[in-house]
């Protein structure tokens, strides 16, 4: 089954590490159906997400057929990202091989892999995503640095990945005397904005010897609202947003599709999406590496809790304003 997930270029698949390859085999059921078949029904419960392994579908709304989909596509996700109704039926156009996770599993992938997540709210309802999306986004993570550099303000997410890489024990991340004197002290060169309580706490536990894996959670949670209440909002404005949207298949009004449209063959309709779209170029300071998975604390995305078993997104690499300019450095490690 690993084998078989690993052959689709699916863009919430891109970095999946072999574990989560093997989390989500474990949750992945083979089904077999016979052509003519209704797989899913409009209006009825979304309970299951599937993706195409062999054979084509056809997607219809109200009685029309809108779109038709075959190999390395998949269809399901908007009912179970929404938690609303199915917005189409899809019907097999021949027999075909499915891979299919239930809505419980769904939810835990959610949960385990944030990157998931990310990347189905991007492409269903980008300007709803919260920080967390964007930070765990592969792309929209790039883009935002881009942002923040042209906001000079670039050191509350390199902060911000710094702080989950630390809490991960990632291997090369900085040290908790090395976070301070880059993020915390009133003279650090990257100095994020913070209350003086949260910074004396700091300074006192890193005295004490007390550098847990916690050290920086409160601080993390204020620069995290800032961003949120003010450069996210500021981000999804900017033609940086809107040139990130341009690099997804970003998911069209249905109704307004098919009247204006007609039949739309292989655009992204009703919960469908193609598993073979190229991958969008990212920022030159952006590139995955390959570092593993280790457990980690929780940390809190405004009012949301994060399982952060995945540390800082793995392809970005943070702006060093101890160098000159634009200069950029030091790779951000992943786990």
């Amino acid at each position: 089954m690993t084998n078989q997930l690993k052959r689709f270029n699916a863009p919430f698949l891109n970095g999946f590490t072999d574990e989560e390859y093997q989390y989500l085999a474990q949750v992945t059921q083979l089904q077999h159906f016979q052509a003519d078949y209704t797989i899913i029904e409009e209006g009825t419960d979304a309970n299951r997400f599937f993706m195409i392994a062999h054979g084509e579908v056809v997607v219809s709304v109200d009685g029309q057929e809108v779109n038709e989909m075959g190999e390395g596509q998949y269809f399901g996700e908007i009912g179970l990202v929404q938690k609303c109704k199915r917005t189409a039926t899809v019907i097999t156009r021949t027999p075909c091989v499915m891979l299919s996770v239930n809505k419980g599993d769904f939810d835990k992938l959610f949960e385990k892999i944030p990157s998931v997540a990310a990347d189905f709210q991007a492409r269903l309802a980008p300007q709803k995503m919260t920080i967390e999306h964007v930070i765990y986004h592969r792309i929209a993570v790039s883009f935002f640095s881009e942002h923040l550099e042209k906001e000079f303000s670039a050191e509350n997410l390199n902060f911000v990945l710094d702080a989950l890489d630390y809490q991960a024990s990632v291997e090369g991340c900085l040290g908790a005397q090395e976070m301070f004197d880059l993020y915390i002290a009133k003279e650090a060169e990257q100095n994020v904005n913070i209350n003086e309580s949260s910074l004396n706490t700091i300074k006192q536990r890193i005295i004490a010897g007390d550098i847990k894996a916690d050290l920086f959670d409160d601080s993390v949670k204020e620069v995290i609202h800032l961003m949120s209440t003010d450069s996210l909002n500021r981000f999804k404005r900017s033609s940086l947003f809107a040139e990130f949207l341009k690099t997804l298949h970003l998911y069209k009004s249905i109704s307004t599709s098919v009247k204006k449209r007609g039949f739309i063959k292989n655009s992204v309709l009703a919960g469908t999406n193609d598993l073979t779209d190229s991958r969008p170029r990212s920022p030159s300071h952006c590139r995955p590496n390959g570092h593993k998975q280790q457990p980690r604390q929780k940390v809190y995305f405004s009012n949301i809790e994060v399982d952060t078993k995945q540390a800082a997104p793995s392809h970005l690499k943070k702006i060093d304003s101890r160098e000159s300019g634009d200069s950029l450095s030091t790779s951000l490690k992943n786990t």
